[in-house]
């Protein structure tokens, strides 16, 4: 039995259909609340939550791993500058240390980022 139709809303966590062999199993997880919180209508939106605070390069990713991972221009400007990068706290793609993490750990800026193409002007 389908609880909520197509292009409906579900609330995180509520049953959205029930699968039974029978009408009657169907009947019995209904009347015991199982499909009584998804019966209701749903909810209306929430407020938005905050926006999330801008990453910072060299703030790192929150993942950790065993393995730790550099991009291979990160590990040559590493090793130029002498630094280990295995050291550096990654803000890449799953903690990967990049080049701009490898500037901040030098004590130098990173680099800026490329700056959008013009728009092309409308063809008189």
């Amino acid at each position: 039995k389908i609880l909520v139709g197509e292009g409906e809303v579900a609330t995180v966590g509520a049953p959205v259909a029930l699968l039974a062999r029978t009408e009657d199993e169907i009947a019995a997880v209904a009347a015991s609340g199982g499909g009584a919180a998804a019966a209701a209508p749903a909810p209306a939106a929430a407020a938005p939550a905050a926006p999330a605070p801008a990453v910072t390069v060299g703030s790192g990713s929150g993942y950790t791993s065993a393995n730790k991972m550099a991009t291979p221009a990160a590990k040559k400007l590493a090793k130029s500058k002498g630094l280990k990068w295995e050291q550096i706290p990654g803000s890449g793609n799953f903690g990967r240390v990049t080049v701009d993490d490898v500037l901040v750990a030098a004590g130098e800026a990173p680099r800026a980022a490329p700056a959008p193409a013009p728009a092309a002007a409308p063809a008189a």
